[in-house]
């Protein structure tokens, strides 16, 4: 057998080169994984600090990250890398759609997952999310898109009840039935229309207190004190009576006595002019409204909400005797005004008029007289577009049937007998919008009671 010389000489060159490198590649592998443990180890103090990290033996780092430090002492180089704008916005998203799905899961016991970029076969968009990084998407099954609208609007019925109890709402397909009103509404493909309805208010029930301060009521119990009870209560009637365009009104009444208030004998009052009557009436015998809601983060924390306030109560003055600037008041209170500093030119919903009604006044329509300033109508002889009818003077609006407008002067015949009051349909529908304004689903908003002050 020959043996061919050339050739093992050739390969006992190689293997020689070979064992020449092998030390100096095993010293290279080692500085390689110090670099490595280096990374890692800076990482681990931007994790500390809340700074997201990885480690790459390459430059580019990946979609979403960028070089935060190179490690190189000899050996291959190693990075360390952070999260970039754009990777902190993958992230975001991915967290919203995970949240999103969890909240499908729990309200509508279902199925649903996140995926990146389109949703996978059989599933569709429940939401998305691309704002500044990659676009995530909640994904949910084809079968149950089609029934996710009516679940939305149950869900809506169910948060609605929960907020008032006792109260009716139910789920309509496309609009609700005449007399409801939708308080949402839900779109979906192939005219899959579902709306969670609740009852047009029909009430607008208010928490009425009227402070007596009148001598007959020192003995509760006394005939001239149940007297004055008794009227009252026909006040409230007549009011009731009046005020019944839905929402109708309906007076909830407590009545207490008091003597004395801010220095002055309730029984009769005497003001040098409107604005000591108006500081007098704010600091002693204002409307009440209570906090239902605060804030739980931020700047505001723990103070109260005010968009809407359902709990509280109209305070009502009653009185033997009321002069204001040396004259005599049968009935008092203010336009609706968004603060009480302002005059009551301003026509917004918003403060509240003061009330006082007079013992002595037997008339039983001196409260729907004063409410109906507060829900901004003004005398038939004023200047309004519901008094086109009437001529400029008190008294004009009396019709041949004998009834008077509630807003016009002069229900007191001259036997003494009251008129009949009533009101035209302008007026009625004014004060029922009046009464909307005031109002927050369908409960009595005392926040504009009380006045954004």
């Amino acid at each position: 057998m020959r043996v061919h010389w050339k050739g093992a000489l050739v390969g006992i060159g190689v293997i020689l080169v070979a064992l020449m490198f092998v030390p100096h590649s095993h010293a290279a592998t080692k500085k390689t994984e110090r670099n490595k443990a280096n990374a890692e180890a800076y990482c681990r103090e931007m994790a500390a600090q809340g700074i997201p990290c990885k480690i790459s033996p390459t430059t580019g780092c990946g979609v979403g990250w960028t070089k935060a430090k190179r490690f190189r002492d000899g050996g291959n180089a190693w990075y360390a890398c952070k999260k970039n704008d754009y990777g902190q916005g993958s992230d975001e998203n991915k967290r919203k759609a995970e949240a999103k799905c969890e909240e499908y899961r729990r309200k509508y016991d279902g199925d649903c997952k996140v995926d990146k970029g389109l949703c996978p076969s059989g599933y569709r968009t429940y939401a998305e999310f691309k704002k500044g990084g990659s676009n995530y998407r909640a994904c949910i099954k084809k079968d149950e898109k089609k029934d996710l609208y009516e679940k939305q609007a149950r869900e809506k019925c169910r948060e609605y009840e929960r907020l008032n109890p006792g109260a009716d709402c139910k789920i309509s397909k496309n609009l609700c039935p005449p007399r409801w009103e939708a308080i949402g509404h839900y779109r979906g493909p192939g005219g899959r229309n579902y709306s969670a309805c609740v009852p047009k208010c029909p009430e607008w029930k208010i928490n009425m207190e009227f402070i007596i301060g009148c001598n007959e009521c020192a003995s509760w119990n006394s005939n001239d004190c149940k007297l004055i009870r008794r009227w009252l209560n026909n006040e409230i009637k007549t009011t009731e009576m009046i005020y019944d365009t839905p929402p109708a009104m309906k007076i909830k009444p407590t009545f207490i006595y008091k003597a004395k208030k801010g220095g002055k004998n309730l029984n009769s009052l005497s003001f040098r002019n409107n604005t000591n009557y108006r500081k007098y009436m704010d600091k002693n015998l204002d409307h009440v409204r209570e906090c239902e809601k605060r804030y739980t983060q931020g700047s505001n924390k723990g103070k109260c909400r005010k968009h809407y306030m359902t709990r509280g109560k109209m305070r009502v003055l009653v009185t033997n005797e009321l002069k204001v600037d040396g004259r005599s008041i049968g009935g008092k209170s203010y336009f609706p005004t968004l603060y009480r500093r302002h005059a009551p030119i301003l026509v917004n919903p918003g403060n509240l008029s003061k009330i006082v009604n007079t013992c002595s006044n037997k008339d039983r329509s001196v409260l729907a007289h004063e409410l109906g300033h507060m829900f901004n109508l003004e005398h038939t002889f004023a200047r309004d577009v519901c008094n086109g009818d009437y001529a400029k003077r008190e008294g004009s609006s009396l019709r041949s049937d004998g009834k008077m407008n509630l807003m016009d002067y002069g229900l007191q015949k001259s036997d003494g007998c009251f008129r009949v009051p009533f009101l035209n349909k302008c007026q009625r529908n004014k004060a029922a919008l009046e009464r909307r304004l005031h109002s927050y689903k369908c409960r009595v908003n005392y926040m504009f009671i009380k006045g954004l002050r």
